[in-house]
């Protein structure tokens, strides 16, 4: 027949081998963002969601625990502001206040944030300051790391 089925294994395709490999390179150089979505902007969340609470224990443990210019520990007068984004990894902003405390630091000796709570604020008019955190949590779940620390 003149006609040609397109069940027929003599049908081509139009695009040459070589377009179809462009396309394809094309498409891996995209960022994952655009194939997949963007992520979300942070949003805020309540100071007392599970999550935020174990976030900001990280913080202030990893704080002290770095700041290696006072002798006391500095523990969370309040929250200013908390928000989350969510994706294949969470990630926790907060803005915290800061006081000093009255408890020492030791060598080798670590803290922990229910602990840091505990001990008394230092006397007088202090500087009280204001620290920008962000925590990323990662699978495991339990994997935690600070990848912004700044105060002010």
């Amino acid at each position: 027949s003149k006609w040609l089925s397109l069940a027929s294994p003599m049908v081509r395709s139009r695009l040459p081998l070589q377009s179809l490999l462009g396309l394809f390179g094309a498409l891996l150089m995209l960022s994952p963002e655009l194939l997949l979505g963007m992520p979300e902007d942070p949003s805020d969340v309540p100071f007392n969601n599970p999550r935020v609470r174990k976030a900001l224990a990280f913080a202030v443990e990893e704080f002290n625990q770095h700041t290696g210019d006072s002798a006391n520990y500095f523990k969370q007068l309040r929250v200013l502001k908390a928000q989350s984004q969510v994706g294949n990894r969470d990630e926790y902003h907060l803005t915290v206040e800061l006081v000093e405390t009255k408890c020492p630091k030791k060598a080798n000796k670590k803290m922990r944030y229910k602990n840091i709570q505990k001990c008394k604020q230092l006397p007088g008019d202090q500087e009280k300051p204001t620290c920008y955190f962000k925590v990323i949590s990662s699978l495991p779940p339990n994997k935690m790391n600070m990848a912004i620390c700044t105060c002010v």
